[in-house]
């Protein structure tokens, strides 16, 4: 895996990834927040809703300012709700979004936007939402520009003419428990998750927002990375010949495809410490000054490399523990 910084995973494939596994997702959009209104907050609404009508023609889309208390509905056909603004949902509207989302058998994915102002960075937490309504979605996606929302994802290429990964049909989701897991990658799944909680820069009192259904999503998510890259395979070696029968093989997850995984899932749900006030380490004796003056360049760092995207240090937490933690061979 190349330790070069890049950005998070695309809009395209996160869009894909959770209508197979119908899961909800957040899109955080840089935007300077004098210019939020609800004439933006809509017209970026329209612009997500377009780009969904694009790969899915048919899928059934609506956009919401709020949400309102609705029984959960077991629906043959995906809805997609797009939450035009995730920040301006009150307390107890994103405790019924969270009762409504751990529903079992929904058909129902949202698509929440943030609003992230690059240049107020250290002003505000980046990501204003209860620990529970975090934990109940599954990843995020960093859009830089509305008018040309990432269709080429970086995490997932090595260069443009890179075709590792491929769109997955309807057959080949089919495959998807028939994917096997083998216990040492649980176990080193584990240990990743075990690093997250207990790195130097995580929030301990909130065990670094790793929370326990993150090896179950972590799995599930390198299965349908595999399955992505068997979808590629099968396209390069397609034919049309009706005589040729192909034997589906037996596919495996490797620390290749949980290393991915890690980088796409965590950095929304990692919670770091902003201070030395968030520091255990300093009720043990160690130098309020110096930690607030390493926090001060590591987002030094993050201004030089980046500004747009508001959990670049949270991916370099993460490469570090993926650095450390030996995969199984």
């Amino acid at each position: 895996m190349d330790d070069k910084l890049k950005t998070l995973v695309a809009f395209r494939n996160i869009l894909q990834f959770s209508i197979i596994l119908r899961r909800s997702f957040v899109c955080i959009i840089n935007e300077d927040q004098q210019n939020i209104d609800q004439t933006l907050l809509l017209k970026n609404s329209e612009i997500i809703e377009t780009r969904i009508g694009e790969d899915y023609e048919g899928i059934d889309i609506e956009i919401l300012d709020k949400f309102e208390i609705i029984p959960p509905v077991h629906r043959q056909r995906i809805k997609i709700s797009i939450i035009s603004n995730v920040e301006d949902l009150e307390s107890k509207d994103q405790i019924n979004l969270v009762r409504y989302l751990r529903a079992p058998g929904l058909n129902h994915i949202f698509i929440g936007l943030l609003y992230f102002d690059c240049t107020n960075a250290r002003t505000k937490e980046t990501i204003a939402t209860q620990d529970w309504l975090r934990n109940s979605i599954w990843m995020s996606c960093v859009i830089k520009d509305m008018k040309h929302i990432e269709m080429y994802d970086e995490l997932l290429s090595s260069g443009n003419n890179d075709t590792r990964y491929a769109k997955i049909n309807l057959a080949q989701q089919r495959l998807l428990d028939d994917i096997h897991v083998d216990p040492r990658v649980k176990r080193y799944v584990l240990d990743v998750i075990v690093h997250l909680r207990m790195h130097t820069l995580s929030y301990k009192q909130k065990g670094g927002g790793i929370h326990p259904r993150s090896l179950e999503d972590v799995i599930l998510l390198s299965k349908v990375i595999r399955l992505s890259q068997f979808a590629a395979v099968e396209l390069k070696t397609s034919t049309n010949d009706p005589d040729v029968k192909k034997k589906t093989p037996t596919l495996y997850i490797m620390s290749e495809h949980i290393r991915l995984a890690a980088l796409m899932y965590f950095p929304f749900h990692l919670i770091l410490i902003r201070d030395s006030s968030m520091d255990v380490s300093v009720s043990y004796g160690s130098n309020k000054e110096l930690i607030d003056d390493f926090i001060e360049k590591l987002h030094t760092i993050n201004d030089a490399v980046d500004r747009q995207n508001p959990l670049l240090i949270q991916e370099i937490v993460i490469r570090d523990v993926l650095r450390k933690v030996i995969p199984p061979i």
